[in-house]
């Protein structure tokens, strides 16, 4: 048989892979049908591992055991060389990410009918802000965990880059575009000369003029929205009574809240000893209901689904300016509307914004210059990041198509070229 290769697009929250066979590049289904999967994984009581949409399932229908999601983010962190307790299990953080990865490498070998051995990685352009050697130790961890499930030749390219060799088979003539790529934990832009005249192995380095990172994405967007609708009604805000001294009033700690409104820290709300804080805040708190709320949710390891409507929260008001969450266990309805969510992430639009001017100055032109603006990611489809873009290149065409699969299309292309 010809060797085959493929692409994967191994995102914070969503991953997809593009398989290269006979000479054609296209999407793997990873789940049914499905040509993308959440990077979600579910450890069962049983011992069973699911992936994905099932592991969701799994734990929303109440399965005893452990989910873990945007498990990409733990890369470049101290996380990555520990363990974690799952069930009488003690994990490395390396294992469960590279549990995730032979799964989909499974998927697609499963679709080639062969082994594949030969793969290119995405990567975001920073997977941490002005830290060169936490963005060294993140690729590494990455190509070993690639190594451990199997892949023997294994290539690395930027995420935007890959989204614009997607796009640019679809254009007529050159453009000089901007690519804007807003995953789950990372924004990534580009400024690049997409032609469809072109070849991906050729010597593209004169066509890329600039690439910018942050470390901003939808988890943290999902972390900005929990933090000031949805952790309130749990205590967040609320103050008690210093014990040794009743007429010091003082406000709630912070911490249970920040890891309960954030995807890789969801556990640490969960422990027994953030349980423990808990009760004892309860004892001494002004609002003790709102903490006993916090209490069950802890105790029932609730923290995942919570924070899921946080989310479904988010992606309603991409389409509406107001949404209600109702908790009917809890007692707990959580209004929120665009216009408070759109405030409350207005330090990472502009720090978004301040990337897009950085990476245009560092390609030496000027926002008229840029003739499209491909959008790739589900963040762009906030409306409030369309508007950003619209205002600041009218003058553009801006490309929206395929915004969750264009980066996997892009590295299956550039793996078709990368291995011969």
């Amino acid at each position: 048989m010809a060797p085959i290769s493929c692409g994967i697009d191994f995102g914070t929250s969503n991953s997809t892979c593009a398989l290269v066979q006979d000479g054609i590049v296209g999407l793997v289904p990873l789940e049914g049908s499905a040509l993308t999967i959440p990077s979600a994984i579910f450890y069962a009581a049983d011992k069973n591992i699911y992936f994905g949409r099932d592991a969701i399932d799994a734990y929303i229908e109440g399965d005893e055991g452990r989910l873990m999601r945007s498990l990409k983010m733990v890369l470049g962190t101290s996380l990555i060389d520990e363990r974690t307790r799952i069930g009488s299990r003690s994990i490395k953080f390396t294992d469960i990410l590279g549990a995730f990865l032979r799964h989909i490498k499974s998927k697609a070998e499963t679709n080639a009918g062969q082994d594949i051995t030969d793969v290119v990685m995405g990567r975001p352009v920073h997977f941490h802000d002005d830290d060169t050697a936490s963005d060294a130790l993140s690729e590494n961890a990455l190509l070993q965990i690639a190594q451990s499930v199997g892949f023997k030749n294994i290539r690395f390219q930027f995420e935007p880059i890959a989204a614009a060799f997607a796009h640019e088979k679809k254009l007529q003539d050159e453009e000089l575009s901007l690519i804007v790529d807003l995953g789950g934990g990372t924004s990534d832009f580009t400024v690049i000369r997409m032609s469809p005249h072109r070849k991906i192995e050729d010597d593209r380095t004169g066509d890329i003029l600039s690439t910018a990172g942050i470390r901003v994405g939808g988890t943290h967007f999902d972390e900005r929205l929990s933090m000031k609708d949805f952790m309130p009604p749990l205590g967040l805000g609320s103050e008690y009574r210093d014990l040794f001294n009743l007429a010091k009033i003082m406000p709630a700690p912070m911490s249970v809240y920040a890891n309960l409104s954030s995807w890789p820290k969801v556990h640490f709300a969960q422990t027994a000893a953030a349980i423990r804080e808990t009760e004892e805040l309860i004892k001494q708190s002004l609002e003790p209901k709102k903490l006993e709320k916090l209490l069950s949710i802890q105790k029932s390891q609730g923290g995942h689904a919570y924070l899921q409507a946080v989310e479904r929260a988010k992606i309603a008001l991409t389409e509406h300016q107001t949404h209600t969450e109702i908790f009917k266990k809890l007692d707990i309805h959580v209004p929120t509307t665009r216009q408070g969510f759109e405030s409350s992430i207005n330090g990472e639009i502009t720090r978004i914004s301040g990337a897009i001017t950085q990476c245009l100055r560092d390609a030496g032109v000027a926002e008229n210059n840029i003739k499209r603006v491909v959008l790739t990611g589900g963040s762009t489809e906030l409306p409030v990041i369309n508007h950003l873009i619209a205002q600041r290149f009218a003058h553009a065409h801006i490309s929206k198509d395929d915004k969750f699969g264009s980066v996997g299309t892009g590295l299956g292309h550039y793996a078709q070229s990368t291995f011969r």
